[in-house]
C-alpha cells in the first residue's frame, strides 16, 4: 500500500530564498486582491487558470519561478473555494463551527510566504542529495533512497530559518507472520500533562511516559516570551525581534523532538509484546473554554495532543498496528477495578482520594491515570480485562524521554 510521508529539513536563510519567499507573498496578495475585487463587483469566483492569465505579465509573476508561481495561485484558489464552501455550510449548520468562517487575508507587507515546488522541479540523486532549480542555489542532503517517488516539496519560511518539506510516496511493507501483532493484545492510553501517556495493557505491566520535561519546556517558553514582550512594549516595537523568533523556533523543535521520542517508546513496547490494537482516549474540542485555573490552563493548552496522536497513528500504520480513538467521558470518575459502567452516576463506587491516587470500592489504591486508561480500554473492549485485574493498573513504571 502506498502512503504519503514527509521529511522535514532545516535550511539556512539566504538572500535568494528570502527574495523568492517575498515574491511568493507578493503574488499571493495580488491574486487575493483580484479575487476579492471580482467577488465584490460581480459575485464571480475566478478560476485558477483565469487568475494565472490575469497575473502572467505582472512583475510579481515574471520575477518568480514559473512552476512555483502557478502552485502559489493554485494554493490561493483552493483557500478561497474552501472558504466559500465553509460559508455555505455555516449558514445551514452553524453548530459545526467554533466561529464564522473568515475569508483569506492578505499576507504581511513585510512578510514571506511558502515557496512550492512540483515533482519536476526536485531531483533526487545518489546518496540522497536533492537538487532544485539553479536560481535557488539549493542542494540538500536527505535520508531518502535513490528512486523514491517525490510528490511535491515546499519551503516554509520560519523566524530564523527555512523548513524544507519533501512529500514522497512510501510502500508499506507487509508485516511478517511470525512477528505480526495480535489483535487480541491491546493497550489503552490516557493522555495527560505530568503523565503525558499512561499505558495499560492486558499483556504487559502498566507504564507512564513522563510529561514533566515537556511541561518545563512550555513553562520556559511562556516565561521567555512574556519577558521579551514586556521589553518590546517598552520600546514600542510592534513586530517580533530576532531573539523572539529564535525562542519560538527552538520551542517548536524541542516539542517536536519530545513528541517523536515519546510516541516511539509506545510503538516499541507494542512491538516487543505483539500488541495489535491501541485505544486512545481523545475528545474533540476538549481545550475549548477549559476552566482549570490560570496556571493549569497554561500547562494544558500548550501541549499539542492532536500532534502526538497523529505521530502515533502514522508510526503504528507502518508496523501494522491499529489505532482506535474514543471519548474519555467519565473514565476518571468510574472505578476500573469494580467494573463500574462508564457513564454518569449519582454516586460513584470509587473516589479520588488525593491527587494522582484513586481508591476503589474495596479500598484498593491505584494510580488515577491508570484507572482512566483501563476504563478507556473497557469502553472499546469491555471483556478484554478480567474482572478485578489489579496487576493491569497497579505499580506503573515511569519512562523518561
Amino acid at each position: 500500500m502506498l502512503v504519503k510521508r514527509t521529511e522535514r529539513i532545516k535550511v539556512r536563510q539566504s538572500f535568494t530564498l528570502m527574495q523568492l519567499a517575498r515574491q511568493s507573498k507578493n503574488l499571493y496578495n495580488y491574486g487575493n486582491y483580484i479575487i476579492k475585487r471580482q467577488l465584490n463587483n460581480s459575485n464571480y469566483m475566478t478560476s485558477e487558470y483565469e487568475l494565472v492569465s490575469m497575473v502572467r505579465y505582472h512583475p510579481c509573476y515574471t520575477n518568480f519561478i514559473a512552476h512555483s508561481a502557478q502552485q502559489t495561485i493554485k494554493f490561493l484558489v483552493k483557500n478561497w473555494k474552501a472558504y466559500l464552501n465553509a460559508k455555505k455550510e455555516y449558514k445551514k449548520n452553524p453548530t459545526k463551527f467554533l466561529s464564522p468562517p473568515r475569508a483569506p487575508k492578505y499576507k504581511n507587507k513585510r512578510g514571506f510566504h511558502t515557496i512550492f515546488f512540483t515533482a519536476n522541479q526536485v531531483r533526487l540523486k545518489e546518496e540522497g542529495w536533492l537538487y532544485f532549480p539553479k536560481r535557488l542555489g539549493l542542494k540538500v542532503k536527505s535520508r531518502l533512497e535513490e528512486g523514491t517517488k517525490i510528490n511535491h516539496a515546499r519551503l516554509l519560511p520560519r523566524g530564523t530559518c527555512f523548513i524544507l518539506e519533501i512529500v514522497y510516496e512510501q510502500e508499506l511493507e507487509t508485516v511478517k507472520s511470525h512477528s505480526s501483532p495480535k489483535t487480541t493484545n491491546i493497550i489503552a492510553i490516557d493522555l495527560g500533562v505530568n503523565n503525558l501517556l499512561t499505558c495499560v495493557s492486558n499483556v504487559l505491566p502498566p507504564f507512564l511516559v513522563n510529561g514533566r520535561k515537556l511541561k518545563a519546556i512550555n513553562q520556559w517558553y511562556n516565561k521567555e516570551c512574556s519577558r521579551l514582550q514586556s521589553i518590546y512594549d517598552l520600546q514600542g516595537v510592534d513586530e517580533y525581534g530576532q531573539r523572539m523568533k529564535k525562542i519560538i523556533d527552538k520551542h517548536y523543535q524541542r516539542v517536536e523532538d519530545y513528541l517523536h521520542k515519546a510516541s516511539r517508546i509506545v510503538i516499541n513496547e507494542c512491538l516487543d509484546h505483539q500488541i495489535g490494537t491501541i485505544v486512545i482516549g481523545y475528545s474533540k474540542k476538549w481545550k475549548q473554554k477549559s476552566k482549570m485555573g490560570k496556571r493549569n490552563n497554561q500547562s494544558y493548552v500548550n501541549i499539542p495532543f492532536l500532534n502526538l496522536v497523529r505521530k502515533l497513528l502514522y508510526k503504528a500504520e507502518e508496523v501494522g498496528i491499529e489505532i482506535l480513538l474514543t471519548e474519555e467521558k467519565y473514565t476518571s470518575k468510574c472505578s476500573f477495578l469494580d467494573n463500574e459502567p462508564i457513564r454518569k452516576h449519582s454516586k460513584y463506587l470509587g473516589r479520588r482520594k488525593k491527587r494522582g491516587l484513586f481508591e476503589s470500592k474495596t479500598g484498593v489504591l491505584l494510580n488515577a491515570d491508570c484507572n482512566s486508561a483501563g476504563n478507556i480500554g473497557r469502553k472499546v473492549f469491555p471483556l478484554v480485562f478480567t474482572y478485578g485485574t489489579v496487576d493491569a493498573v497497579s505499580h506503573p513504571s515511569c519512562l523518561t524521554v
